[in-house]
């Protein structure tokens, strides 16, 4: 497994350095997928009426 969340478990010496580019995608990938999940939560907490 290669925790991309919290930064501070982010051991790269166990990620893999091929294919090249791997990394840099895959801290690409996970900060959006973070922001796509602090969007849903915050649509969720309006929905049951939280916000």
């Amino acid at each position: 497994t290669y925790f991309s969340y919290p930064l501070r478990n982010r051991d790269y010496s166990r990620w893999p350095d091929k294919p090249e580019g791997w990394i840099s995608v895959t801290e690409k990938y996970s900060e959006k997928l973070m922001e796509l999940a602090c969007k849903m939560l915050d649509v969720l907490s309006e929905a049951m009426g939280l916000e």
